[in-house]
């Protein structure tokens, strides 16, 4: 009900982000200031992977049961403790948290976290906010006790002090894994914030980025989507021309839906290109029924947004799909019929064999050892193609036995 109001009154909007889902915007006409759709996909991933790092620290240290933490984008997420929800949380065993029940058995307390990463100072209504919900929990008497933490880049003196008499533990990216992890952190939000300038500038910090980030567990699964884009971004306007942008938002005028194009490259009043990049690892095949979905959904909406921009009325439109995979026979011949019946645009694909031709006319050479190292001969897409080779063969050498036989 209070949404409802707050949206009647337009202080927040009600939105459906492309690749996150719904979301509630300050409003146009509020005193909040407009949000930035930008902004908020480069912060959710680098909160991820503070919270992966955040998670790997509370197991190492058993401040919370090893496979019992929860983050907010886990598939049992987000985590809930009490009633309220929390970015990070897990049952704690630490002797100060555990209470016993009638029969003497251990009953945990609780590790809670919450991660304002890219928002500047973190002023005390924020830090208040935190503190009441733990409050709330505290009136709770069944429940076991908690061991609260707030993560930020940095705090006023009145929100640290406040978090701080109230029991919460007020960290930091540094003081919790050292300079070298918040310095990659910082550079990875800024990097994903300036993506396009950056890809067109600066490709080798890409590199650096694993370099900085990689020790955390599960962050370079999570960088490989981001910083493909901006390896793809680089490689096109170096070879092809043009102007680049990368996560551009379009809204169809028809349904007011909106997509996210990963990579938009225009050269003006002529050609509009828009690449679907997908960092699968190598072994992954792209199915019939994804190729049909970006033909038959996808495509439609993108196109029907940018036909009605005044700049591309007598451009060429060209869609094309890349990934570090390959495609299924039956999604391979879809799109060969879908690019030979379609006048309206051009479609295309690439697989990774041809993606790495094409990043391989890119001077200087860094670029394509890049990929490779990060794409192409990461020690998990070698495990991978490893295992499927062997069992390639052995599925061949049973068939060859049952011949025989």
């Amino acid at each position: 009900m209070v949404l409802e109001r707050l949206s009647q009154v337009q202080l927040v909007d009600l939105v459906d982000v492309d690749g996150v889902g719904p979301c509630v915007r300050a409003g146009a006409n509020g005193f909040l200031g407009q949000a930035s759709v930008s902004q908020l996909k480069a912060r959710l991933v680098t909160e991820k992977i503070l919270l992966l790092a955040v998670k790997e620290w509370a197991r190492q240290l058993g401040v919370a049961s090893y496979d019992k933490v929860l983050l907010r984008d886990d598939p049992g997420g987000p985590p809930k403790v009490g009633t309220m929800l929390w970015d990070a949380s897990g049952p704690s065993y630490l002797r100060p948290l555990v209470r016993r029940d009638g029969d003497g058995k251990p009953k945990p307390g609780f590790f809670v976290c919450d991660v304002i990463i890219g928002d500047g100072e973190t002023r005390e209504q924020a830090v208040r906010a935190f503190v009441r919900k733990c409050q709330l929990l505290g009136t709770f008497k069944r429940m076991g006790p908690l061991l609260p933490m707030l993560i930020s880049d940095r705090y006023s003196r009145e929100g640290f002090g406040l978090g701080r008499s109230q029991g919460v533990i007020m960290a930091t990216p540094g003081t919790l894994f050292g300079r070298d992890v918040a310095a990659g952190l910082a550079a990875l939000l800024h990097t994903l914030t300036k993506a396009a300038a950056i890809a067109a500038q600066r490709p080798e910090a890409i590199g650096e980025l694993f370099d900085k980030l990689g020790a955390i567990e599960g962050a370079s699964a999570n960088l490989r989507g981001a910083l493909f884009e901006m390896l793809v971004g680089h490689c096109v306007m170096k070879i092809d021309d043009g102007s680049i942008d990368i996560g551009k938002i379009v809204i169809d005028p028809d349904t007011a839906k909106s997509a996210e194009i990963d990579v938009f490259r225009v050269k003006e009043y002529r050609e509009v290109w828009n690449y679907e990049c997908k960092a699968h690892q190598p072994t992954e095949i792209i199915s019939r029924d994804a190729a049909e979905y970006w033909v038959t959904n996808r495509i439609p909406l993108m196109h029907r947004a940018l036909k009605r921009e005044e700049r591309f009325q007598q451009c060429a439109f060209h869609y094309e799909y890349w990934t570090c995979g390959s495609f299924a026979p039956d999604a391979l011949a879809f799109l060969r019929e879908a690019a030979g019946r379609t006048k309206k645009y051009a479609i295309g694909w690439k697989d990774g064999d041809a993606v790495r031709a094409y990043v391989g006319r890119v001077r200087p050479k860094a670029v394509a050892k890049m990929l490779d190292q990060h794409f192409f001969q990461h020690p998990i897409a070698v495990f991978e193609k490893r295992n499927n080779t062997i069992a390639a063969a052995r599925d061949g050498a049973d068939a060859d036995q049952e011949l025989a036989s």
